[in-house]
């Protein structure tokens, strides 16, 4: 196989589509593989491994989880059991064999991780306006949930066969600061009255769940990394596929991980959605929420499938 750069395996990375590669370099005997995946572990066992995006099963060697887990705060390595990470791994070509087909991978050297989790709130519809959640404070767009660069097209999908793991390609202006953004879902079940009298949030959540749609709003708080001049923001700020793409920060300023199942279960159970739709407030203009020239995006989360076939 033909050896990938290291900067084309970041890139790969950035697309959440996992690939098999290795270094241009005679001295380097390592193959290299990775993408977003969400970890789980084994109860009886006591030991971790990975569903990637694509339904690959990938289990790394304990020598190499307890390397990683080394270079991490005490405890932070266990708390991403269950959640959306991007992950990174290798292996010796003249050591071990991986067909390029396999959905069972064993042996490998795990030599990275990135935490792609994020909140998932409930606010409950008395409480609309009151809110005490970092995502609702210091409101903010984002230039939007689909993203086309190259030949490459971002959107939000489904990990394959996991309706409850979500992951969104977020696109918004950043500067310096680390920015909040949540699925926030509104709860009308306290409510009691006329229906015309509900937040509108809420009206248009239940009237969703009538046709099987699980509806979730996005909400951005830019944490101050906003200043007083919006225009300049946009002239001279970054965006977080650009800060992504750079290669020196993770991928998790770009995509983002959440976990439904809490919502599903609370609010479906013994059901599940037809589909989820992200709503979402955005503005390739300006950061400005007063700005005229914003919309409201709803966008369907789609199957991996349907990542893969238009990619």
């Amino acid at each position: 196989m033909r050896h990938f750069k290291f900067l084309l395996f970041v890139s790969a990375l950035l697309t959440g589509v996992t690939f098999t590669s290795c270094l241009d370099s005679d001295s380097d005997p390592y193959s290299y593989d990775g993408g977003i995946a969400k970890m789980q572990s084994n109860i009886m066992s006591g030991t971790y491994y990975f569903k990637m995006a694509d339904g690959r099963l990938v289990f790394p060697t304990e020598a190499s989880i307890n390397s990683v887990k080394s270079l991490m705060a005490s405890g932070a390595f266990e708390k991403l059991d269950g959640k959306i990470v991007n992950v990174a791994w290798r292996w010796d070509e003249s050591l071990l064999q991986i067909a390029d087909d396999a959905q069972d991978i064993q042996g490998v050297e795990l030599y990275g991780i990135e935490s792609l989790d994020n909140p998932v709130g409930i606010v409950a519809a008395q409480n609309i306006g009151k809110e005490n959640l970092d995502s609702i404070k210091n409101p903010a767009p984002i230039i939007g949930l689909e993203t086309e660069i190259g030949n490459y097209k971002y959107f939000p999908y489904f990990l394959k066969d996991d309706n409850s793991a979500v992951v969104l390609p977020i696109n918004y202006f950043i500067n310096s600061k680390f920015h909040y953004l949540s699925l926030i879902y509104y709860d009308g079940s306290t409510l009691s009255g006329d229906a015309v009298n509900m937040p509108e949030e809420v009206s248009a959540t239940l009237a969703d769940k009538e046709q099987g749609i699980l509806r979730l709003y996005l909400r951005h708080n830019h944490n101050g990394d906003y200043g007083v001049n919006d225009d300049l923001v946009v002239a001279n700020g970054q965006t977080s596929y650009e800060l992504a793409s750079y290669g020196l920060y993770g991928i998790g300023n770009f995509y983002k991980g959440y976990d439904l199942s809490t919502i599903i279960y609370r609010y479906w159970y013994p059901n599940e959605p037809q589909q989820v739709k992200i709503v979402a407030i955005t503005n390739e203009y300006n950061v400005d929420m007063s700005d005229t020239r914003q919309e409201e995006q709803e966008i369907f989360v789609s199957s991996w499938e349907d990542v893969d076939a238009a990619n």
